[in-house]
């Protein structure tokens, strides 16, 4: 997560699917991600989060990983980025 943030192709969803996996069946990404990243890169990740276009994520999340439940992925992301590590930075 350092550089230019972009979020347009097949390896950002790739990456974003990681990030949801590891968070839903590991640990929650708003419990372990100040152990390994400063608050800069929480609002990076927030900002490559919200780039999304919702649509073409769903699209792009059922070509990824047939019969995926999108509205769960994006349920559980928006929770712990868009809620959990918000809170976490106010």
């Amino acid at each position: 997560m350092g550089g230019k943030v972009e979020n347009s192709g097949r390896q950002s969803v790739k990456d974003l699917f990681d990030i949801y996996y590891l968070s839903k069946h590991y640990r929650a990404l708003s419990e372990f991600f100040f152990e390994y990243f400063s608050y800069d890169k929480a609002e990076t990740l927030i900002a490559w989060y919200r780039r999304f276009n919702r649509m073409n994520l769903k699209i792009e999340l059922l070509d990824l990983v047939p019969k995926i439940d999108t509205v769960g992925v994006m349920g559980h992301l928006d929770d712990e980025i868009l809620k959990k590590l918000i809170e976490k930075l106010i």
